[in-house]
C-alpha cells in the first residue's frame, strides 16, 4: 500500500498528523515525498483527503516558514557576518526574540541582522519573520535561495508591498538588506529561515472606487486586532514547529507591546500581548537619541524623531539597545515610491 508523508522541520510526519493550535487543526508544511525520513509511521494516501477537508487554506498557507533543517546538527561552518555588540544572546533563553522599531530607518534593520548574526555565532539556529503580508512569504523564499542576481532582485521588488504605494517604511532599502543578509547566510550553509508573518491579505473581488474607501474607524479598530493575533499566531506556529529553532521577529513597536488597548482603541491587543502569555518571548526595547525615518503620513517623505523611548514605561522589555541618531531609510523600489508621492 503506498504511503504520503509530510515533512515538518527536521522530521517527516505522516500526512495523517495535524497540530492543534488554538482549536483549529493547522500549520502544516506541505513537501510530500512518497520516500521520507519518517517516524516509522505509514498510512494509506486515501486519509490524506479528508485530513485537507478540515484544514483552513489561509492557515495552511500561513504556515510555509522556509526553516527546514535537514538534521539537528549546527551549521558546518562559522557564519561570515558581523555581529551585534549590545544584546548579551548568551542570556537570551526564549525562543520567540522580539524587536519594537518604528519602520523607515537605517539602525533597526541593521541591528536585526546583527542579533540574527550573533545567535547564529552562539550555536543557534534562526527564523527571521518580519511584518510582511503572507502572500508575500514565497517571494521571500525564493529569494533567500537564490543567487541574488539583478533579475532576482527586481522580481522580489516587483511584488506586493515592495512595489505598493503604500510605503510606510516596511520595504526601505535597510530592510531590502536585511533579507539579503539572510539570502547570503543561507546560500553559505547557515541554518536561517525567513517568515512573513502578518496575515493573508490577498483576497480579489470587485469593488467600486466607493468600496475602496479608507475602513472606518471601528473597522480600522477590528482589523487591527486580527493582524495582531495572526502575527501572534504565525510566531507561535513557528515555535511549536520548529522548536530548534531561535524566532527573531521584527516588528513596530505598537504590535511589540505587552500592554492592551492604545490612545486608539482601548480594546487593541498587540502582537505581543496576545503571545506573551502562551509562549514566554525576549523583548527588545529602542531607545533613540531622535534623527529621522522615511514613512508615509500626509505622503511619502521624511519626518522626524523626537528623542525617547519605542516602548512604554509599563511594558516588559529584557533588553534595551540604544542609537544616539536614527537615519532615514529610503524605499528599495524607487517606483513604488514615486507613486506614493503622488497624491491620493
Amino acid at each position: 500500500m503506498s504511503t504520503v508523508c509530510l515533512e515538518i522541520g527536521t522530521t517527516a510526519l505522516p500526512s495523517t498528523y495535524a497540530r492543534k493550535l488554538h482549536g483549529t487543526v493547522t500549520h502544516l508544511i506541505f513537501h510530500m515525498p512518497l520516500r521520507s525520513r519518517t517516524l516509522g509511521l505509514r498510512f494509506p494516501t486515501w486519509v490524506f483527503p479528508l485530513l485537507m477537508a478540515f484544514a483552513s487554506p489561509a492557515a495552511m498557507a500561513q504556515a510555509q516558514v522556509s526553516a527546514k533543517p535537514e538534521t539537528l546538527a549546527t551549521a558546518s561552518k562559522a557564519p561570515d557576518c558581523t555581529p551585534q555588540t549590545q544584546v548579551d544572546v548568551g542570556k537570551i533563553t526564549q525562543q520567540i526574540v522580539l524587536i519594537g522599531e518604528s519602520h523607515g530607518t537605517k539602525e533597526l534593520p541593521e541591528f536585526t541582522s546583527g542579533l540574527v548574526c550573533s545567535l547564529l555565532k552562539d550555536g543557534r539556529s534562526v527564523i527571521l519573520a518580519l511584518e510582511r503580508f503572507a502572500e508575500e512569504h514565497e517571494h521571500l523564499q525564493r529569494y533567500i535561495e537564490s543567487e541574488g542576481t539583478a533579475s532576482d532582485k527586481s522580481a522580489l521588488l516587483g511584488v506586493h508591498m515592495w512595489a505598493s504605494r503604500w510605503q510606510d517604511g516596511r520595504s526601505s532599502e535597510a530592510m531590502f538588506a536585511l533579507v539579503e543578509d539572510i539570502r547570503k547566510l543561507r546560500k553559505s550553509g547557515q541554518r536561517v529561515g525567513i517568515l512573513a508573518m502578518q496575515k493573508l491579505d490577498s483576497l480579489q473581488v470587485p469593488m467600486t472606487d466607493a468600496e475602496r474607501a479608507p475602513l472606518s474607524f471601528a473597522d480600522n479598530n477590528i482589523y487591527n486586532i486580527l493582524n495582531d493575533r495572526a502575527m501572534a499566531d504565525s510566531l507561535l506556529s513557528a515555535a511549536v514547529l520548529y522548536r530548534n529553532y531561535t524566532i527573531v521577529g521584527l516588528a513596530g513597536a505598537l504590535h511589540v507591546s505587552t500592554i492592551k488597548g492604545n490612545k486608539r482603541d482601548p480594546n487593541y491587543t498587540p502582537m505581543a500581548y496576545v503571545l506573551n502569555p502562551m509562549q514566554p518571548t525576549f523583548i527588545i526595547g529602542v531607545r533613540q537619541g531622535g534623527g529621522e525615518f522615511w514613512g508615509l503620513k500626509a505622503s511619502y517623505d521624511i519626518y522626524q524623531f523626537r528623542a525617547g523611548d519605542f516602548f512604554g514605561e509599563v511594558d516588559k522589555v529584557d533588553a534595551i539597545v540604544h542609537f544616539p541618531k536614527l537615519t532615514a531609510s529610503p524605499s528599495a523600489n524607487p517606483a513604488a515610491a514615486a507613486l506614493a508621492r503622488k497624491p491620493r
